[in-house]
């Protein structure tokens, strides 16, 4: 079992778990991470940013999670709390996730995770977990040598 901890949140995983690459490939059946990103963005334009916003997929019985982790996240106003939950709701789409929770939402540390849960028989999550692996858009981590070196706050150790 892999433990470790996003933005001072406790994870565990049985399966595999990786980070997803802000990458852009051209396919007309699957919306690229970096697509993702300048949705995120373009919403939530004070701070963050490809450095500060990261994606992790946890293969995981009987879930496979996507986390979408943000270490600079300001946004409270009533507006931007409806742009929060349009751009959750753009989540489940891409994914085609079974659920989406707000997970962490701290305006005193300005941390923000959304999790996205999916059953393993949910082929089209499946397929677009698939696509990013094919097109070179995940990378395994498990330590710190595979976190991504911007993103200080994650911290990783395997029991």
């Amino acid at each position: 079992m892999k433990k470790f901890e996003i933005l001072g949140k406790q994870y565990s995983c049985k399966g595999k778990a990786y980070y997803i690459l802000w990458k852009d490939f051209k396919s007309g059946d699957f919306i690229p991470p970096k697509l993702i990103l300048k949705e995120f963005t373009r919403y939530f334009t004070d701070h963050p940013d490809g450095k500060n916003t990261r994606m992790f997929y946890l293969e995981d019985w009987p879930f496979n999670r996507v986390v979408f982790a943000c270490a600079h996240f300001e946004h409270d106003d009533i507006s931007e709390v409806a742009h929060l939950i349009g751009f959750m709701e753009f989540l489940r789409t891409v994914f085609s996730a079974d659920e989406v929770h707000l997970a962490l939402l701290d305006l005193f540390a300005e941390h923000l995770i959304i999790e996205l849960y999916s059953t393993k028989e949910n082929e089209a999550f499946n397929e677009y977990v698939n696509a990013l692996k094919s097109f070179g858009a995940m990378r395994p981590f498990s330590g710190r040598k595979w976190c991504p070196p911007n993103f200080y706050i994650i911290k990783i150790s395997l029991k």
